[in-house]
């Protein structure tokens, strides 16, 4: 089975807990996923339940002895029915002034029956017990859990942190138990952020060059709750162990960066302090993302509330804000918007239309009320009478997206003056992308609005031929603005055949290829970073 959060934590709105009892590892001892797990569910207007899976299709293992065994065991604990459902607190990192809301839910998945309970929640420093408090509690089967909760209110807390356990109590006997770390925020004295300039990256004085992946946690695999897969650090998802151990592997594979994304609906769960303090630990730099909206529309206090609450200025983990996801300017009818702005502009720069027409040689389309409309989509796609023309709405396309993202990035920089600001820009300076499927940004129009560049690798997908063209993306950007640094801020194909459900040799093989010919790109050009999907 995937792995699913564990259950830690407290009002974290989950319908679930995963309990794993056994782990598949590898021979160096590595997770590969939990072998045999407990699922306690409790869907709001639903009776609770339970179920075990266990992981294997290997009749020999499943009939081993000590493999029965644990099944037995499992079997017999289920049937005593009463299990946390979560447990610790509120947040797993604190601010230094705040109290500690701590608390339990617990459930009872037997119907028609009642038990008697104890639930203790500890909290830890260095070993030592600093707060401890006690409950007792009756769980009907079937019914919703019981909901304990009290409030830590200590003086100061302690800048190592602390360790958060909660257990189940019966007949004087631990029967269940969940824990986990809690820390406590502060500023650094002397924050080292990354900065760019002369077309690289720089941190501590050196050359800097981002190496990592895109992050998105294993605990949303195969899951039909899109919010739940969207938005992992939201309450419900965010589960520190499973991210704690992603990371760790990334920094194994040799990456020092990931990129994440955080949306306004949940940036108040406070997950974001607790993920920047894990990729720390690993020394991992964070291009981070804010959504949603671009700055074509941009939502500027959203944007602010979340720079400001999650306290980011101070945050010398982040090294850049991702303000756009793979926008483009859109196809002809999504254009229009800009109509009457284009129709100024050709009146600035010729005066008349005539005159205009007449320099480009080409009549303008209208639309069917006469007024001057932009270039349909095969004048944007090839080449015709109408060059000139759709060079004129380029350069003036490229001033919309001037104005729009100089002005985002200075709102940015008037509440964060230490953080880089860009956005993913899928196709941007593809030269074998069609431009009458959908017209994407021009490097030209960002030199004000991003401090680095971050095209996307996606069209390069194939053989070495197909793979080569990137290099001309990257001598492009530098050619509009050699001051920037260019980083790939996505490049990947998949691996997995729809119709096996399963990752093919071949695609394996090709995936493999197709990471090297990329990465070889990336140094033949000088490109200054490269983060795969």
């Amino acid at each position: 089975p995937h792995q699913r959060p564990h259950g830690t934590g407290f009002n974290k709105n989950r319908p679930w807990r995963m309990v794993t009892v056994t782990e598949a590892v590898g021979d160096n001892g590595d997770f590969r996923g939990p072998a045999l797990t407990l699922m306690l569910q409790q869907e709001t207007g639903q009776r609770a339940q339970g179920w075990a899976t266990l992981g294997s299709d290997d009749p020999a293992f499943l009939t081993a002895p000590p493999v029965a065994s644990a099944i037995a065991a499992l079997a017999g604990r289920m049937l005593q029915g009463v299990f946390l459902f979560e447990g610790g607190s509120e947040f797993y990192t604190v601010f230094p002034e705040e109290p500690i809301r701590l608390g339990a839910r617990v459930l009872n998945i037997r119907r028609r029956s009642q038990a008697e309970a104890e639930v203790r929640i500890r909290v830890l420093a260095a070993g030592a017990q600093v707060f401890t408090h006690q409950f007792n509690a009756s769980i009907q089967g079937g019914e919703p859990p019981v909901v304990l909760e009290t409030t830590w209110s200590p003086d100061q807390l302690a800048a190592q942190g602390y360790r958060v356990v909660t257990e189940l109590v019966r007949d004087q006997r631990v029967i269940d138990r969940l824990q986990h770390d809690l820390s406590v925020w502060r500023p650094k004295d002397k924050p080292e952020y990354v900065t760019a300039r002369d077309g690289d990256f720089y941190l501590r004085g050196q050359k800097w060059y981002p190496y990592g992946v895109n992050h998105m946690p294993a605990s949303g695999i195969g899951t039909e709750d899109h919010l739940f897969f969207e938005h992992y650090l939201s309450r419900r998802a965010y589960d520190p162990e499973i991210f704690d151990r992603e990371l760790a592997r990334i920094k194994t594979l040799g990456m020092n960066m990931i990129s994440t994304f955080i949306g306004y609906d949940y940036h108040a769960d406070r997950n974001l302090f607790d993920y920047l303090r894990r990729c720390e630990k690993y020394g991992l730099k964070v291009n981070l993302s804010l959504r949603p909206g671009t700055p074509m529309d941009f939502e500027w206090d959203k944007m602010r509330e979340m720079i400001v609450q999650n306290r980011l200025a101070a945050s010398d983990t982040v090294f850049a804000y991702d303000l756009a996801w793979e926008p483009f300017i859109g196809r002809q009818r999504e254009r229009t918007r800009w109509d009457q702005r284009w129709s100024e502009w050709i009146q600035r720069h010729y005066a008349t239309m005539e005159a205009a027409e007449k320099a480009w040689g080409f009549a303008a389309p209208r639309n069917p009320e006469g007024q001057i409309t932009n270039p349909l989509d095969a004048h944007c796609g090839s080449d015709g009478p109408w060059g000139k023309m759709v060079a004129d709405y380029r350069r003036f396309i490229d001033e919309i997206v001037d104005e729009h993202y100089s002005r985002a990035r200075q709102l940015v920089r008037s509440v964060d003056p230490h953080h880089l600001v860009s956005f993913r820009m899928t196709v941007a300076g593809d030269p074998t992308f069609n431009q009458a499927n959908n017209m994407p940004y021009d490097f030209r129009g960002l030199i004000r609005g991003v401090d680095l560049f971050e095209p996307e690798g996606y069209g390069r997908i194939g053989d070495w031929e197909k793979v080569r063209p990137g290099m001309f993306t990257v001598a492009y950007a530098r050619a509009v603005d050699p001051s920037k640094p260019v980083m790939w801020a996505e490049y990947g194909v998949s691996s997995w055949d729809m119709d096996l459900m399963q990752a093919s040799p071949s695609g394996l093989n090709f995936q493999g290829r197709f990471y090297e010919d990329f990465l070889q790109i990336v140094l033949q050009i000088g490109a200054n970073g490269a983060v795969c999907w």
